[in-house]
Protein backbone atom coordinates (compact mmCIF):
# COMPACT_ATOMS: atom_id res chain seq x y z
CA UNK A 1 0.00 0.00 0.00
CA UNK A 2 0.98 3.39 -1.00
CA UNK A 3 0.19 6.76 -1.14
CA UNK A 4 0.19 9.41 -4.01
CA UNK A 5 -0.58 12.80 -4.04
CA UNK A 6 -3.85 13.69 -6.78
CA UNK A 7 -1.64 16.75 -8.34
CA UNK A 8 1.19 13.93 -9.08
CA UNK A 9 -0.63 12.48 -12.14
CA UNK A 10 2.66 11.08 -13.41
CA UNK A 11 3.18 9.14 -10.27
CA UNK A 12 -0.56 7.52 -10.09
CA UNK A 13 -0.22 6.82 -13.89
CA UNK A 14 3.53 4.82 -13.56
CA UNK A 15 1.99 3.17 -10.30
CA UNK A 16 -1.16 1.89 -12.30
CA UNK A 17 1.52 0.60 -15.41
CA UNK A 18 3.08 -1.49 -13.18
CA UNK A 19 -0.10 -3.00 -11.01
CA UNK A 20 -1.10 -0.76 -8.19
CA UNK A 21 -4.65 0.14 -8.46
CA UNK A 22 -6.46 3.10 -6.46
CA UNK A 23 -8.54 1.82 -3.47
CA UNK A 24 -9.91 5.11 -1.77
CA UNK A 25 -8.64 8.99 -1.94
CA UNK A 26 -8.13 11.42 0.76
CA UNK A 27 -8.34 14.67 1.68
CA UNK A 28 -5.51 16.54 3.49
CA UNK A 29 -6.29 19.61 5.90
CA UNK A 30 -4.26 22.04 6.87
CA UNK A 31 -4.29 25.45 8.75
CA UNK A 32 -1.65 27.53 11.82
CA UNK A 33 -2.63 26.54 15.28
CA UNK A 34 -3.81 30.36 16.23
CA UNK A 35 -6.36 30.20 13.46
CA UNK A 36 -8.17 27.07 14.12
CA UNK A 37 -8.09 28.12 17.94
CA UNK A 38 -9.79 31.37 17.11
CA UNK A 39 -12.52 30.57 15.09
CA UNK A 40 -13.18 27.15 17.63
CA UNK A 41 -16.88 28.13 18.83
CA UNK A 42 -15.75 27.08 22.66
CA UNK A 43 -18.94 28.35 23.54
CA UNK A 44 -20.62 25.32 23.08
CA UNK A 45 -19.80 22.99 25.94
CA UNK A 46 -20.93 19.32 25.75
CA UNK A 47 -23.22 18.11 29.06
CA UNK A 48 -20.85 16.11 30.98
CA UNK A 49 -18.18 15.24 28.79
CA UNK A 50 -14.51 16.48 30.05
CA UNK A 51 -11.31 15.89 28.19
CA UNK A 52 -7.64 15.20 29.05
CA UNK A 53 -4.84 13.84 28.27
CA UNK A 54 -5.05 9.72 28.55
CA UNK A 55 -1.85 7.47 28.88
CA UNK A 56 -2.55 4.56 26.79
CA UNK A 57 -3.62 3.90 22.78
CA UNK A 58 -7.78 3.36 22.70
CA UNK A 59 -8.13 -0.36 21.42
CA UNK A 60 -9.55 -0.70 18.18
CA UNK A 61 -12.47 -2.74 19.34
CA UNK A 62 -13.51 0.13 21.95
CA UNK A 63 -12.91 2.81 18.82
CA UNK A 64 -13.93 1.45 16.05
CA UNK A 65 -17.79 1.95 16.72
CA UNK A 66 -16.37 5.88 16.85
CA UNK A 67 -14.80 5.80 12.98
CA UNK A 68 -16.80 6.49 10.04
CA UNK A 69 -14.39 5.28 7.86
CA UNK A 70 -11.00 2.76 8.91
CA UNK A 71 -7.84 4.35 9.07
CA UNK A 72 -5.29 4.47 6.74
CA UNK A 73 -2.57 2.13 6.98
CA UNK A 74 -0.01 5.49 7.77
CA UNK A 75 -2.79 6.40 10.69
CA UNK A 76 -3.47 3.02 11.79
CA UNK A 77 -3.66 2.19 15.62
CA UNK A 78 -0.91 -0.25 14.82
CA UNK A 79 1.22 2.87 13.41
CA UNK A 80 0.58 5.03 16.02
CA UNK A 81 1.70 1.99 18.44
CA UNK A 82 5.15 2.13 16.49
CA UNK A 83 5.20 6.14 17.08
CA UNK A 84 3.97 6.35 21.19
CA UNK A 85 6.82 7.82 22.36
CA UNK A 86 6.39 10.85 20.06
CA UNK A 87 2.26 11.16 20.28
CA UNK A 88 -0.20 13.19 22.63
CA UNK A 89 -3.65 11.27 23.21
CA UNK A 90 -6.93 12.96 24.69
CA UNK A 91 -10.23 11.02 25.28
CA UNK A 92 -13.26 12.67 25.91
CA UNK A 93 -15.08 11.37 28.51
CA UNK A 94 -18.98 11.16 29.66
CA UNK A 95 -19.46 9.73 32.92
CA UNK A 96 -16.46 7.66 32.87
CA UNK A 97 -17.09 6.15 29.44
CA UNK A 98 -14.92 6.76 26.52
CA UNK A 99 -17.27 9.06 24.09
CA UNK A 100 -14.39 10.68 21.88
CA UNK A 101 -10.38 10.97 21.30
CA UNK A 102 -7.95 12.29 19.36
CA UNK A 103 -3.89 11.65 18.57
CA UNK A 104 -1.75 14.52 17.65
CA UNK A 105 1.98 14.27 16.87
CA UNK A 106 3.14 17.43 18.22
CA UNK A 107 6.41 17.88 16.26
CA UNK A 108 4.67 17.85 12.79
CA UNK A 109 0.95 18.78 13.80
CA UNK A 110 -0.31 15.85 12.33
CA UNK A 111 -3.97 14.57 13.90
CA UNK A 112 -3.81 10.95 12.41
CA UNK A 113 -6.97 10.69 14.26
CA UNK A 114 -9.98 12.13 15.75
CA UNK A 115 -13.69 10.74 16.20
CA UNK A 116 -16.63 10.88 18.51
CA UNK A 117 -19.26 8.39 19.24
CA UNK A 118 -22.43 9.13 16.88
CA UNK A 119 -24.58 9.89 19.80
CA UNK A 120 -22.41 12.95 21.14
CA UNK A 121 -21.93 14.64 17.64
CA UNK A 122 -23.33 17.89 17.27
CA UNK A 123 -22.63 18.81 20.69
CA UNK A 124 -19.51 20.48 21.05
CA UNK A 125 -17.25 17.31 21.69
CA UNK A 126 -14.98 17.71 18.65
CA UNK A 127 -14.69 20.90 18.93
CA UNK A 128 -13.35 20.66 22.71
CA UNK A 129 -11.06 17.50 21.31
CA UNK A 130 -9.48 20.15 18.67
CA UNK A 131 -9.31 22.62 21.61
CA UNK A 132 -7.94 19.92 23.83
CA UNK A 133 -5.70 18.57 21.22
CA UNK A 134 -4.06 21.90 19.40
CA UNK A 135 -2.38 23.05 22.67
CA UNK A 136 -0.08 20.29 22.09
CA UNK A 137 1.47 21.65 18.40
CA UNK A 138 5.01 22.57 18.22
CA UNK A 139 4.81 24.04 15.01
CA UNK A 140 2.86 26.42 13.06
CA UNK A 141 0.44 24.91 11.68
CA UNK A 142 -1.67 21.67 12.24
CA UNK A 143 -2.90 18.76 10.00
CA UNK A 144 -5.72 16.66 9.46
CA UNK A 145 -4.32 14.12 7.00
CA UNK A 146 -6.11 10.96 5.50
CA UNK A 147 -9.47 12.04 5.41
CA UNK A 148 -11.71 9.71 3.17
CA UNK A 149 -13.52 11.95 1.04
CA UNK A 150 -16.35 9.98 1.09
CA UNK A 151 -16.37 11.08 5.20
CA UNK A 152 -18.66 14.36 4.71
CA UNK A 153 -19.63 14.74 8.35
CA UNK A 154 -15.67 14.77 9.22
CA UNK A 155 -14.80 17.23 5.97
CA UNK A 156 -17.81 19.43 7.30
CA UNK A 157 -16.82 19.71 11.04
CA UNK A 158 -12.71 20.58 9.82
CA UNK A 159 -14.39 23.43 7.43
CA UNK A 160 -16.23 24.67 10.57
CA UNK A 161 -13.24 24.49 12.75
CA UNK A 162 -11.69 27.01 10.07
CA UNK A 163 -9.29 24.50 8.54
CA UNK A 164 -8.60 24.67 5.09
CA UNK A 165 -8.95 21.69 2.34
CA UNK A 166 -5.08 21.76 1.09
CA UNK A 167 -5.14 19.09 -1.22
CA UNK A 168 -6.28 15.10 -2.03
CA UNK A 169 -4.12 11.50 -2.45
CA UNK A 170 -5.04 8.59 -3.28
CA UNK A 171 -4.55 5.09 -1.33
CA UNK A 172 -3.11 2.80 -3.55
CA UNK A 173 -2.30 -1.21 -3.44
CA UNK A 174 -0.28 -3.77 -5.20
CA UNK A 175 -1.95 -6.94 -5.32
CA UNK A 176 0.76 -9.97 -5.53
Amino acid sequence: ILEVLTSNVSAKALYLSIGFSVIREFCFFRQPVRDVLEKLDTKVVPLNVQCFEIPVLPDDSCVSAMWDFHPSWQNSNESMKRSFDTIKIVGAYCDAQLVGYGIVEPSTGDIPQIAVAPAYRRQGTGTMLLKHLLPYVTVEAAKVINVDITCTSLIAFLERAGMTNAGGQYEMQLLL
